[in-house]
Parts: structure tokens; C-alpha cells; sequence
């Protein structure tokens, strides 16, 4: 999964509950630009932007792209949850 392009990455952070956290940082001074997190409401994790930020189109397909692949790895984990009780 990649998770950093020229100008952003993206980090595992510790994270208490079930679910897994992220943050979106700027690669020249490690800046905090926005989180992704479990959202419970559309069941999927999502991007959570703070304020005032700005991102260029390669940023946005590297978050897009990690959030579809951490959705999937979680439905998937999830399925097996199931199939194991």
C-alpha cells in the first residue's frame, strides 16, 4: 500500500479502540494536514481535513487511493471475523 508521494506521507499513529488511525503529514516539517479515522456513521474509514489546507491532485489520488485499499482490508478482516465464529 502506498502511503507517501513527493510532498505528503501518510503514518500509523497509536490509536485506542478497534479501529486503526492515521495522519496525513507534509513531508518537508512532519505539519499535521489531516487525520483519517474510522467513521462510524458511513461505516468506512475517512479523510478528516483541518482547516485551511491544500492539496494537489497527486496528494488527493495517494489519499484516495489509500483510503480504498484500508476499506478494503478492513471489510476483509471484518468478513473473516465472521467466518471464524
Amino acid at each position: 500500500m502506498k502511503t507517501e508521494n513527493k510532498y505528503i506521507k501518510i503514518v500509523e499513529i497509536p490509536h485506542v479502540g478497534k479501529t486503526k488511525a492515521f495522519e496525513v503529514q507534509n513531508k518537508s516539517g512532519d505539519y499535521l494536514l489531516a487525520e483519517i479515522n474510522w467513521y462510524s456513521n458511513w461505516r468506512q474509514y475517512c479523510l478528516m481535513i483541518y482547516a485551511d489546507m491544500v492539496f494537489n491532485s497527486d496528494c488527493l489520488d495517494l489519499i484516495t487511493n489509500f483510503l480504498k485499499e484500508i476499506n478494503i482490508e478492513h471489510r476483509k478482516g471484518w468478513k473473516q471475523k465472521i467466518q471464524d465464529s
